[in-house]
């Protein structure tokens, strides 16, 4: 037997009742979410790596200019 036959077939009649379109909207949702997540924790992270890098130069500044 071909298993993508079969899947496809399965694919196929499982499309055409609502609980597919449910099960697609709440992937998408699932994926849309993460994705802002991922982005939000990516953007945090580089905020405070160059506030970071800011104050170990105005730090490094400092200590230079007091010597």
């Amino acid at each position: 037997m071909d298993i993508n036959h079969v899947t496809y077939s399965y694919l196929g009649h499982f499309n055409m009742r609502k609980e597919w379109q449910v099960v697609v909207a709440v992937v998408v949702v699932v994926v849309v979410v993460v994705v802002v997540v991922v982005v939000v924790v990516i953007v945090v992270v580089v905020v405070i790596v160059v506030i970071v890098v800011v104050a170990v130069i105005v730090m490094a500044m400092v200590v230079v200019a007091v010597e």
